[in-house]
């Protein structure tokens, strides 16, 4: 049965319609997201709104979890836990901006109560390093090719960094300090509510310069680091995600290797990371975490490995 209905009083899309608060969400959303992903929240929040209807304010605990319930009922564990990460993203932003006044955040109430959704998590995997380096070997052979070049760099970085593609898609001059091997992503351009830093070694380094190198000879104005191409003329727009996950998958196929997920890499570094015995707390502000949960989370994933490495420890 849905949630009873609470007239709003103000004419319009005012601060108490729930109409408003889609609109100024998926509007400070617009430059971070992808248009499918932010065709994704427009969809879970309209669904939302369609089953309180528009004119129910403020939105409970009780309204969510009905919500939830229904699209449980309709759809996978894994859809429901997606929405339910986006609802909570998009109260989150509600309760930020005062909109609830005094009215509790129905999210926050949910995650103390435990009463969220699980997360149906696919176990992290990594790529073997030996496909890592086949891969990164066949592109440095070409690397006096344009686009061979960008994407031995890219890869290279993502690889050595743990960064995120949708980071590496946006990275511009601006953020990237070279000398103090550093990047500095502000928080408007990121996943996250704050600014991101993160750093890479002298390796990347030498090929980020010599990428650098070449978009100067190539009369490049933009401040873009990974542009796009059209064969081997530079565009003035950057390489988007999506043009990041067929890029690699052309360059697996080209190598003849399996297909992986560009976010593989991400999980790669984290177990190399873990595997050096890095701290927690470093690995965790390295990826852009919120809370160390995740790098826990990977850490138990690779705990077979974890279990290969010692089982024989000191008998040699």
């Amino acid at each position: 049965m849905k949630p009873q209905s609470r007239l709003i009083k103000s004419n319009g899309r005012s601060a108490t319609s729930l109409a408003f608060w889609r609109d100024d969400y998926l509007n400070s959303k617009r430059v971070k997201l992808e248009k499918s992903t932010l065709r994704n929240y427009r969809q879970a929040i309209n669904l939302y709104i369609n089953y309180v209807g528009e004119a129910h304010w403020p939105p409970t605990r009780f309204d969510v979890i009905q919500f939830l319930d229904d699209v449980k009922a309709r759809a996978s564990q894994k859809t429901t836990f997606s929405y339910w990460v986006i609802l909570r993203g998009w109260f989150g932003y509600i309760a930020k901006l005062g909109g609830f006044d005094i009215v509790p955040n129905p999210a926050q109430q949910i995650e103390e109560l435990e009463l969220a959704p699980k997360n149906p998590r696919v176990k992290p995997k990594g790529i073997p390093k030996k496909h890592i380096d086949t891969l990164l070997t066949y592109l440095r052979r070409s690397s006096d090719k344009l686009v061979d070049a960008r994407d031995l760099t890219l890869l290279h970085f993502l690889y050595r960094t743990g960064a995120r593609a949708g980071e590496v898609a946006r990275l511009n001059l601006e953020m990237l300090h070279i000398d103090s091997n550093r990047v500095c992503i502000p928080a408007e351009d990121v996943k996250g509510d704050e600014d991101r830093e993160f750093y890479f070694g002298e390796k990347v380094k030498a090929d980020l310069r010599k990428w650098l190198d070449i978009l100067h000879d190539q009369g490049y104005k933009e401040m873009w680091i990974f542009p796009s191409t059209r064969g081997e003329k530079l565009l003035q727009r950057p390489l988007t995600v999506s043009g990041i996950y067929q890029m690699f998958h052309r360059r697996l196929e080209q190598v003849g290797l399996p297909m992986y997920c560009i976010h593989d890499l991400r999980h790669t570094f984290t177990k190399e990371a873990m595997r050096q015995a890095k701290s927690l707390a470093s690995i965790q502000k390295q990826l852009g975490h919120s809370s160390p949960d995740m790098v826990l989370w990977y850490a138990k994933c690779f705990s077979q490995e974890h279990e290969q490495d010692f089982i024989n420890f000191g008998d040699e």
